[in-house]
């Protein structure tokens, strides 16, 4: 892995700058800054996916300027986010789509039809006995019968339809060049929040203390509250705004708390990097990050030394850390 020593400008954001800022009338749900931070964060960031990403990164021979202006980047100097646009963009949902067919209908529907024809199987032969029904079949028989029905109107076609969108994606990629393009940036480094065109120029860069969130509800078709949506605003130039829906999930108002949280923690140069699997790797490349970590004798695999169980367990005791500060604050 790449070796990069981050360092802080005289512009970077400490949670002491944080204060209340003015904001426009018209917005609503609107969050400040907080000078003091919680251990909140996404739960989500503790998962084994993201630790087997830590582990099989690989650099791939780049230079550091190289790695540096990607256009995705999650690391300790910068958290960068992107999107593929255009004809890319569309296709990668299409082959998002068919993979949801073919593994619903791999690891869904084929292990639920054979479980369920076997009650399907006894219902049937019970009631051709009911009937009078004499038609010479045996149980395991309608069992058979009932599983291949199943199976080639449902279970097949879906995984058919999940092989050939793997194998039109596999054509794809290697006939294709991936076309990614930032949409915003939060550098811990500078302290400031840069937004993207959608072509992946720079539009705009502020400074991240005059920032504020913007929490609001999205509702489903039933009228039920399915997310919250996370919105960081500059508080006079409201135009300027991402959503940060790609950092952390929001399907509940804690969740949305510990989002915000986490943006600042890791803005923040007063502390260390907040404590997750995929910035592990980077902490000895902050310098707070390194000295804390150096006081407090912390494992630089405390991570990546875990089990699928174990991280789970964290996982857990983090969603519900999240939930118990969001109830201290009186938001849930």
């Amino acid at each position: 892995m790449l070796q990069i020593d981050f360092n802080y400008a005289a512009s970077a954001y400490r949670a002491e700058q944080a204060q209340d800022l003015p904001v426009k009338s018209w917005l609503t749900g609107c969050y400040q800054k907080s000078q003091t931070l919680t251990k909140a964060m996404p739960a989500r960031f503790i998962s084994y996916r993201h630790i087997k990403e830590v582990r099989e990164f690989k650099d791939e021979g780049m230079t550091e300027q190289e790695y540096l202006e990607q256009p995705l980047r999650t690391d300790g100097g910068v958290l960068r986010m992107a999107t593929m646009t255009g004809q890319t963009g569309f296709l990668s949902h299409i082959f998002m789509l068919t993979f949801i067919a073919g593994w619903g209908g791999k690891y869904v529907l084929l292990p639920f039809s054979i479980l369920s024809c076997f009650i399907l199987a006894y219902l049937e032969l019970d009631a051709n006995q009911v009937l009078g029904r004499n038609l010479e079949l045996g149980y395991f028989d309608i069992y058979l019968d009932t599983l291949w029905y199943i199976s080639t109107t449902l279970t097949i076609p879906l995984i058919i339809i999940g092989l050939v969108g793997d194998l039109l994606n596999w054509l794809w990629l290697k006939t294709q060049t991936i076309e990614v393009y930032s949409t915003y940036e939060l550098n811990r480094q500078t302290g400031m929040v840069t937004l993207f065109f959608d072509d992946g120029t720079p539009e705009a860069s502020f400074p991240f203390r005059e920032f504020v969130a913007e929490m609001s509800p999205v509702l489903g078709h039933q009228g039920a509250v399915i997310k919250h949506n996370v919105v960081v605003r500059h508080h006079q130039h409201s135009y300027y705004s991402f959503n940060a829906e790609q950092l952390g999930e929001e399907s509940t108002l804690p969740n949305a708390y510990a989002l915000w949280n986490f943006i600042q923690c890791y803005m923040d140069t007063s502390q260390p990097l907040p404590d997750t699997p995929l910035l592990e790797a980077w902490r000895h490349s902050d310098p707070v990050t390194r000295e804390h970590d150096r006081k407090t004798g912390r494992d630089p695999y405390y991570w990546r030394k875990m089990g699928r169980l174990e991280i789970w367990r964290k996982h857990n005791e983090q969603a519900n850390l999240n939930a118990a500060i969001a109830k201290e604050q009186g938001g849930y």
